[in-house]
């Protein structure tokens, strides 16, 4: 497993029309989880996104913009990248804010040999559940 880290600080003011944005380099096959860190102070006022491309990773449905404050917002997928070193974009704006905002982003990936097999034991875990508590 890899941890993918960083920190994408978000001047005050900033459009949606012209976000801020960073580049995280997954060199991992599956993307496991994602996690975001919004300090306290952001107030649901500064918004982020996760692209591939064109592509919206994160969040869903596509148009979507993550925003919160003083949580970690933590979102298991499974993502299987389609390039050896592929770019994700952070992508991240505050249009109302009146102070700078710093949030962490962290992304786990895995080779496929590692993903594979946690992918199908959560899949039968989760039809268990239903099957026995509806």
């Amino acid at each position: 497993m890899t941890l993918y880290h960083a920190n994408i600080t978000v001047p005050a003011g900033t459009p949606k029309e012209n976000p801020v944005t960073k580049t995280l380099i997954i060199e991992d096959e599956i993307v496991t989880k994602i996690a975001v860190t919004f300090p306290w102070g952001c107030n649901g006022l500064v918004y982020l996104s996760i692209f591939y491309g064109n592509y919206q990773l994160f969040p869903k449905p596509e148009g979507e913009a993550l925003h919160d404050s003083g949580t970690r917002v933590v979102a298991n997928v499974y993502w299987e990248v389609p390039e050896r070193r592929t770019p994700l974009v952070i992508k991240a704006w505050a249009p109302k804010t009146r102070y700078d905002h710093t949030l962490m982003v962290d992304i786990e990936a895995v080779p496929k040999e590692i993903g594979t097999p946690y992918t199908v034991l959560g899949k039968l875990a989760n039809t268990l559940q239903k099957l026995i508590w509806g």
